[in-house]
């Protein structure tokens, strides 16, 4: 908490925290001390923000070898939070995709107490069953900021172009791609096209089809489009069914939040950030250890 919560959950004022506080240290009630892990970790942040011209990176320690693909997204939806959190202004359009990371993220915000705020889906919605979805995220996130949410009224993948041009000039989803539009502040996560890809099991791609670009098969998903190996979209028949801000679009976003890590992340996340898809990525240590291996 910062000291301005911590004062109004006590009923005092944030310079009667700090005296608190300094008093705490004096008496050593309270004492500081730098994680030794946590220094690399911040040594790995700039590295990853020159190597890939990103205007901010953050890294997380990664938790131990036996934890879950569910608590380093818990670590990393953490610090996401933090960096979103900085990142608000009044006013603002927060565009949010789906995923474990980005769930993780909107469960950990805290009302910043900014006027005239709205949370908008980047893709219509999934069939998909688990609790991730593209509403549910972007609704937690809206209820956590206290703002307004807008809900795109439309599958994320439709069967055909043709479907989706009429759905496009229907007057409640092009209002809400109008919002869209207007987006400041964008988040998303960064799904694989392996076999266990939750992008398959959401209905975006059939299992043993990959849309193909210029650099290869793809190997990363961003709201429901396809990027090949060289950061490049995949344009195809595949992504004109999509219902979603494009990638170019995307790419015009002021302040964009990549969170993402894992051992399976790597070629993904590479993937991205050669794009130029994020201005901002939130991962872990050894992910980290391995976008830069090779780069």
């Amino acid at each position: 908490m910062t000291q301005a919560d911590i004062g109004k959950a006590m009923g005092v004022s944030r310079a009667t925290v700090n005296a608190y506080i300094a008093d705490a240290r004096e008496r050593g009630v309270v004492s500081v001390r730098i994680e030794p892990g946590w220094l690399s970790s911040i040594e790995l942040s700039g590295q990853l923000a020159d190597a890939f011209g990103l205007e901010g990176a953050t890294v997380v320690p990664t938790p131990q070898p036996s934890a879950t693909k569910a608590a380093i997204s818990e670590r990393i939806g953490r610090a996401g939070a933090e960096l979103l959190s900085s990142k608000l202004s009044a006013g603002d359009v927060v565009a949010v995709a789906w995923g474990r990371t980005v769930l993780a993220l909107a469960e950990e915000m805290g009302d910043p107490g900014l006027e005239d705020l709205t949370v908008a889906q980047l893709t219509g919605g999934t069939t998909s069953t688990f609790d991730f979805s593209p509403e549910f995220c972007a609704s937690v996130l809206a209820e956590r900021l206290s703002a307004r949410c807008l809900l795109v009224t439309a599958p994320a993948v439709v069967s055909s172009p043709e479907v989706r041009t009429i759905l496009m000039n229907e007057p409640i989803l092009a209002q809400q791609f109008h919002t869209l539009k207007h987006t400041n502040v964008a988040v998303f996560g960064i799904c694989t096209t392996h076999d266990d890809s939750l992008i398959f099991s959401a209905g975006i791609l059939k299992p043993g089809t990959l849309p193909r670009g210029p650099g290869g098969d793809a190997v990363a998903v961003v709201a429901g489009r396809c990027i090949d190996p060289d950061g490049e979209a995949i344009i195809d028949a595949q992504d004109a069914r999509i219902v979603g801000l494009p990638l170019d679009e995307l790419r015009r976003v002021s302040c964009r939040i990549a969170v993402a890590g894992g051992p399976d992340k790597p070629e993904a996340i590479k993937a991205v950030l050669r794009g130029g898809y994020a201005t901002h990525l939130v991962t872990d240590e050894k992910t980290a250890r391995a976008l830069l291996e090779h780069e």
